[in-house]
């Protein structure tokens, strides 16, 4: 299984989507402590470049519970956790200002 982590991710530029899957069966499949850190790992960077603030954030939690996060890690955990209370910050504001009949476009 190894073998065929390194091909997908090094050699082929695989959909995202597609990582994922495979991504899922290793972890599925592995008892292996070092391996399963490396898998959530990668998937959370994978969450964190499509924009998954919660997923990347439950991936690294796995990672924090089993092994020390590296300084790549820390820095998705924090951008992760900043991306994700500004998404409810903006979605409250949007609330907010179409209860009082104004209709103000926000950035998304």
């Amino acid at each position: 299984m190894l073998s065929q982590y390194n091909y997908v991710f090094e050699n082929v530029d695989y959909p995202n989507v597609e990582k994922l899957k495979f991504l899922k069966n290793l972890i599925n499949s592995s008892t292996n402590t070092s391996h399963l850190i490396e898998y959530y790992s990668k998937r959370a960077t994978i969450f964190y470049e499509m924009k998954k603030w919660e997923d990347v954030l439950t991936n690294i939690q796995f990672v924090e519970q089993h092994g020390k996060i590296d300084d790549s890690l820390m820095a998705l955990k924090w951008k992760s956790k900043i991306h994700d209370q500004m998404s409810k910050i903006r979605d409250a504001m949007k609330d907010c200002v179409n209860k009082q009949g104004s209709k103000i476009l926000l950035p998304s």
